[in-house]
């Protein structure tokens, strides 16, 4: 029975009995990110994301997670953190993460980063989502917060990209109906704005193909009337 038992649980299982449910189902392992020279204040916090998800995969300890970091470091950028005479004092991986940033990062200053935002339209090619993620990946970089009288800091990040996506849209048709229903009051809010404009993108593609494949089909008719004319 017990050799039975192996035989069924290796052929269709995959295992021995003594495994557990989702024991042997093992996760990839996540590849370490690595941070260069010259980055983007976006690419920094795309990078710095990737680490997090990285070094959370085992409970390693704060000397293990810095010579992680080192190691995710660029040979330019280690040997420009090097050459500030600081690399023994950053024994920490606040610290040595810090002193990446400093040197790694191009810092731009905000009204650069408005005034890139404000130039940005929707390319042919580029739907109306992929827009929208363009244009938060250059407003959170923008710091479109105010503080309030309770002291609480409150993003208007959203309303400006709102406007923006009515500014920058590529199909004026669209536009046209965005004002008015935005008039109207119906789109009065980021999400309702995005979801219509996609609706509308979806029903034009749509529109479209079938307009071709009417045109194809109609060719076809005519040219087997051209060959049943010409047969007569």
């Amino acid at each position: 029975m017990v050799q039975l038992l192996t035989q069924h649980t290796q052929s269709v299982h995959g295992g021995n009995p003594s495994t557990q449910p989702g024991q042997g189902n093992k996760l990839e392992k996540l590849t370490r990110p690595t941070f260069s020279l010259q980055m983007t204040e976006s690419q920094w916090t795309f990078t710095k994301l990737q680490w997090d998800s990285y070094i959370s995969q085992t409970n390693a300890n704060d000397e293990t997670k810095l010579n992680q970091l080192q190691a995710a470091c660029s040979d330019t950028l280690r040997q420009r953190i090097f050459d500030t005479g600081a690399y023994s004092n950053l024994s920490t991986p606040a610290l040595f993460l810090e002193k990446m940033e400093e040197l790694a990062v191009i810092k731009v200053h905000k009204s650069v980063h408005l005034r890139n935002l404000w130039r940005m339209s929707q390319q042919s090619d580029e739907t109306i989502r992929a827009f929208v993620a363009r244009l938060t990946a250059t407003a959170d970089m923008c710091g479109m917060t105010v503080t309030c009288a309770c002291e609480r800091e409150v993003s208007y990040r959203n309303n400006v990209i709102q406007q923006l996506v009515i500014h920058g849209m590529r199909d004026n048709d669209i536009r046209i109906r965005v004002l008015s229903r935005n008039t109207s009051g119906e789109l009065t809010t980021l999400d309702n704005l995005v979801n219509y404009n996609q609706a509308e993108e979806a029903g034009r593609n749509e529109s479209s193909d079938l307009m071709s494949e009417t045109h194809s089909i109609n060719s076809i008719r005519k040219r087997s009337t051209f060959q049943k004319d010409k047969s007569k």
